[in-house]
């Protein structure tokens, strides 16, 4: 939801700069003054939806990021788990019981299943119990340093 109202709200920028724009082309002192009245009266609405949507979104969206993180952190654990059981999965079959090549081929399989599967994010590296740590702490932060300046 918020996505959408930043686009409403930049879509009403921008045809407020268009306005602005066409302002002084105009000759007429009297309709380039109407002009600029219409201008400013719109730029007041633009300001009052920006302030809604703030008011709106300013405490949901730390919460929302919170449970994300919380959320990312708790699903890769378990896929970072279970990609580092299937080792010992491997190990609990009768593997002994193969060919050379068959016991080989397990033997391998096992040192690659001992290093973790992980996903990543982009700037952040490897999603992990760390990277949600260091979003936790930096959104604090934020909303410290916010909560302070207001």
């Amino acid at each position: 939801m918020l996505y959408e109202e930043v686009v409403l709200l930049v879509s009403h920028i921008n045809f407020l700069t268009h306005g602005l724009r066409k302002v002084f082309t105009e000759r007429e002192v009297k309709k380039r003054s109407r002009m600029l009245e219409r201008c400013a009266e719109y730029h007041s609405h633009i300001i009052r939806i920006a302030l809604e949507v703030n008011e709106l979104h300013k405490n949901i969206t730390g919460h929302m990021v919170l449970a994300w993180a919380v959320s990312i952190g708790c699903i890769i654990n378990q896929f970072m788990s279970m990609s580092v059981s299937i080792a010992d999965e491997l190990y609990c079959i009768p593997w002994y019981l193969g060919t050379i090549e068959e016991q080989k081929t397990v033997m391998f399989m096992i040192m690659r299943a001992q290093i973790p599967l992980t996903l990543s994010a982009k700037p952040f590296g490897n999603y992990k119990y760390s990277l949600y740590v260091t979003v936790v702490k930096t959104a604090y932060s934020y909303a410290t340093m916010l909560q302070n300046k207001t």
